[in-house]
């Protein structure tokens, strides 16, 4: 990991590091992940989002290449069992990692330039909602690239941020029926706020909870906490 070369922005465009910040820390909460980052590549350049300097420095990234390329969700499940990532350096030293997942940051123009990706110490069996999940926290991130927001949460049109949480019985009684679960959901609220005083908003228009109360519209009703 050679070359300084710090620049403010990695190759020229305005990333928001809070969008990326938040992005990993939303990632790391759904996967119980030991870390997470952004990364961008440009043939030899790689810039990661937890360098606290924010710089591009001169270095090889090919996982993150190899998942821009397929522009698909990498998912390892035990990589000390997988051939092709068995002695990966993160593996085979620190943070010696068992479980890989990374999502293509995929632009409108159809390019992948970078990845969002979380890794752990414990292998983690393949989940296609996961995977979906990280996928959209991607997207996210693609969307203020292109959209130049300045990482606020808020546009010039003064619109909020819409947050999907398409797990429903983590926010629900039942979810908050278990401390670990109902510790996540708070942890999720935290890190999805973008500045204190901002409120929260229950989508009461699901299948079956616009009608009439009863014993199971009850058991999901907000508020949880």
């Amino acid at each position: 990991m050679a070359g300084d070369m710090a620049k403010s922005c990695p190759f020229g465009l305005d990333i928001s590091q809070a969008v990326c910040d938040r992005a990993t820390r939303i990632a790391k909460t759904l996967f119980g992940a030991l870390d997470a980052q952004v990364v961008f590549v440009s043939g030899d350049e790689v810039w990661r989002s937890r360098d606290p300097d924010r710089r591009v420095v001169q270095d090889v990234a090919p996982v993150a290449v190899q998942v821009c390329e397929k522009g698909e969700v990498l998912w390892v499940s035990d990589a000390p069992a997988d051939p092709e990532f068995r002695n990966n350096p993160s593996v085979v030293g620190a943070p010696f990692l068992r479980f890989y997942a990374a999502a293509p940051i995929k632009l409108a123009d159809g390019s992948s330039p970078g990845i969002l990706a979380v890794g752990g110490r414990e292998p983690k069996p393949y989940d296609a909602s996961l995977a979906t999940r990280l996928q959209d926290l991607a997207d996210i991130i693609a969307g203020d690239w292109t959209g130049g927001n300045d990482g606020s949460g808020v546009d010039e049109g003064g619109a909020y941020p819409l947050i999907i949480v398409a797990e429903p019985d983590l926010f629900n009684n039942y979810g908050m029926g278990d401390e670990r679960r109902a510790r996540a959901a708070v942890r999720l609220i935290e890190d999805a706020l973008t500045e204190a005083g901002q409120p929260i908003v229950f989508d009461m228009e699901i299948d079956g909870l616009g009608d009439g109360a009863n014993l199971l519209t009850l058991a999901f009703r907000p508020p949880f906490l």
